[in-house]
């Protein structure tokens, strides 16, 4: 009787062995993992730049952070297989609260499942179009689950993000996503301090689950807008004809910014205007026009290596012109980006 009965524990083990590596076996490895997860991954074009997004329905529905799109009516996909389309936002979000969402047409797209579980340590991958290059993938793990900042919840990562991933997603092990990518502080001697929204809070958001959180974020973004417009120290009309200076050149553009106008509120935040001459006219897509030149206000910190862009114009061939405002988000200068550059000459 006893040797039957280790027979059969023997048997047992045996089995669960062969079970265990059976769903080992057929579990993906990260490499298909990833490749799967390209195929639902975009890069969004602007007139002046380019971000990510991710499909995150089986009929089109693209998410990105509002930053990417917010000065613009359309937009322009970029899916992985060539396929290009126009989208415009149909919900945006406001302030820290930065995500939009677009509508594609079509059916069948290849989409992302969402994971709403939050484990610090997990391994996950970035995958987006920094500096332009598309399908670009990036590793870590997730540093910690809650971090929260006026009311909005966001994943921290040492995934490596640059300009450009804005938009797109963080996905785990298994191809869900688990963050929306959205921004990451610079400065000297940081490294790995990237942030992504969590997903609770961008389909929270998009079901229309955060309407007292998205009215004391409008509520704060007026203020903001009073006491920019109050203050107001960059005043062309008062400061003197401008005098553009060359702060970097590459193949597309010459960029520059005024001296004479730049205006200082205290020792650490100054107001500079900013110009862009294309070398070779760019469409626009908010005006379907061939631009020559764009001009931008913004408001430098310093103290932090970050900036607010506060206004925004674009020069068209014909002679006309198109005024935005732009976004009063923090934005923090990346290494080498024209904006380092003309902090590391002014600020003392």
């Amino acid at each position: 009787m006893s040797e039957q009965k280790n027979t059969t524990q023997k048997c047992y083990k045996v089995v669960c062995f062969l079970l265990c590596l059976f769903a080992f076996s057929c579990e993906e490895s990260p490499q298909k993992i990833i490749e799967k997860a390209k195929k639902s991954v975009v890069t969004i074009k602007t007139p002046t730049g380019s971000g990510s997004g991710f499909v995150a329905s089986a009929d089109g529905l693209i998410i990105t952070n509002n930053h990417v799109v917010e000065n613009y009516e359309t937009v322009e996909i970029h899916f992985p297989d060539g396929r290009t389309t126009v989208a415009s936002p149909i919900k945006k979000g406001l302030s820290v609260l930065d995500v939009a969402y677009l509508k594609v047409d079509g059916s069948k797209f290849d989409y992302f499942p969402v994971n709403f579980n939050c484990n610090t340590g997990d391994e996950v991958y970035a995958i987006g179009a920094p500096l332009g290059l598309p399908e670009s993938v990036s590793k870590g793990i997730i540093s910690n689950c809650d971090r929260t900042l006026k009311g909005v919840k966001f994943i921290q990562t040492d995934a490596a993000v640059n300009a450009g991933n804005s938009g797109g997603p963080l996905i785990n092990k298994k191809g869900e996503v688990v963050g929306l990518l959205t921004f990451k502080i610079s400065a000297e001697g940081v490294e790995g301090l990237n942030f992504a929204l969590s997903p609770a809070v961008v389909w929270d958001f998009y079901e229309n689950k955060l309407t007292n959180l998205e009215e004391a974020l409008k509520k704060e973004v007026i203020a903001q807008n009073k006491e920019v417009t109050a203050q107001n120290p960059a005043n062309r009309s008062t400061s003197g004809e401008p005098y553009w200076v060359v702060v970097y050149e590459n193949d597309d553009a010459t960029h520059l910014y005024d001296v004479n106008n730049m205006n200082f509120l205290n020792e650490n935040i100054f107001y500079a205007w900013f110009k862009s001459k294309y070398k070779t006219p760019q469409l626009t897509t908010t005006a379907n026009k061939l631009q020559t030149e764009s001009m931008s206000l913004f408001r430098y910190d310093c103290t932090e290596r970050s900036f607010l862009w506060l206004e925004y114009e674009e020069v068209y061939t014909d002679g006309s012109t198109g005024k935005m405002k732009s976004h009063l988000d923090k934005i923090y200068a990346e290494p080498g980006s024209v904006q380092m550059l003309l902090m590391n000459q002014v600020c003392k």
